[in-house]
């Protein structure tokens, strides 16, 4: 899943999504049924995190790596970023570039 926008440089952060049984990392959790393609409890894989680009996602959407999906609901996704920063998954380089995104979303909406 994609959950910011890209930077000035045009990189985003991608984060994967993972069946609950078993998951270390359970800081969030998406109910079955939350959004139209989650089909069992799903957490969020704050450690798998990772910066790509626009060039590299197209890419591996077109190699079947990756799926365009309906975006998850507002509040959700303020969940999911949230998350970035409580996980003791989420890598530094992670977190800081999260921290700054919401920041900055902040500053435009006036809040």
């Amino acid at each position: 899943m994609v959950p910011t926008e890209p930077d000035t440089e045009g990189r985003f952060v991608t984060v994967s999504l993972t069946s609950l049984r078993g998951s270390k990392d359970q800081t969030v959790i998406l109910f079955a049924n939350e959004h139209s393609s989650i089909k069992h409890d799903t957490c969020v894989l704050y450690s798998a995190a990772e910066f790509t680009d626009g060039e590299t996602i197209t890419a591996r959407i077109r190699q079947g790596d990756a799926r365009l999906r309906q975006p998850l609901s507002p509040t959700a996704l303020e969940l999911v970023l949230d998350g970035f920063v409580a996980s003791d998954f989420t890598k530094e380089r992670i977190y800081d570039f999260v921290k700054a995104y919401r920041a900055a979303r902040r500053s435009r909406s006036g809040r």
